[in-house]
């Protein structure tokens, strides 16, 4: 089980986000993301191939966390989406995720999301051990 963590890096607060897994060759992801606080939910509003967890509430929160666990080899592609402080003015970020079974001990390394404002994305694919 590895924990994830949704920051700014410039530290401020946001007050909504979307966090949407799955799996790039069909793996099934539907235990893969499991929220660990009370300020996150399951969507059911992706398709059912995607697990997603999203704000319960639109209060203002500095980090929301969840566990990421999958058993196997898996290519898994994560995309954040953070609203600061109005519908638009959000900021969006994808991961692709390489599970295999020579995995290394991950670290840590925040994504920017201070650049990519008002539905404009960027795409960084990651390692496992970049990510978290």
């Amino acid at each position: 089980i590895h924990t994830l963590t949704v920051i700014r890096k410039d530290a401020s607060k946001f007050i909504g986000f979307l966090v949407r897994l799955s799996g790039q060759n069909g793996e099934n992801v539907a235990s893969a993301l499991v929220g660990t606080e009370s300020t996150s939910q399951v969507s059911n509003l992706c398709a059912n191939n995607v697990k997603a967890l999203t704000h319960v509430s639109a209060t203002s929160k500095d980090r929301v966390t969840m566990n990421l666990s999958y058993p196997a080899e898996a290519n898994l592609l994560l995309e954040v989406t953070v609203v600061t402080n109005m519908a638009s003015n959000w900021f969006y970020e994808s991961f692709n995720i390489n599970i295999s079974g020579n995995a290394t001990a991950p670290t840590s390394t925040p994504p920017d999301f201070s650049g990519n404002t008002g539905g404009t994305s960027s795409t960084a694919d990651q390692r496992l051990s970049s990510l978290l």
